[in-house]
């Protein structure tokens, strides 16, 4: 899969909420949740995620990754020096 650096781009400056995220899927046609969870990885910075076993479910995975995104907590990690 390749990344839409626009979207992904969209992504990290213009969401605070899931309705932000669920709105810049839509605009950039992105469906899949596989495809989201890597847009949303990239636009944190691609960070090395760890997930735990859970369910094993995709929409699983995509919720851990989602609520990671909207914490804001990676956007600390951008400014570091």
């Amino acid at each position: 899969m390749d990344i839409n650096k626009k979207a992904a781009g969209a992504l990290r400056v213009g969401c605070v909420t899931i309705a932000d995220v669920d709105e810049t899927f839509k605009t950039y046609g992105i469906t899949e949740l596989r495809d989201k969870i890597e847009h949303l990885i990239y636009a944190m910075g691609s960070p090395v995620v760890f997930m735990v076993p859970g369910d094993g479910k995709i929409e699983s995975e995509y919720a851990t990754i989602l609520a990671a995104f909207l914490s804001g907590d990676w956007k600390a990690d951008q400014t570091a020096v």
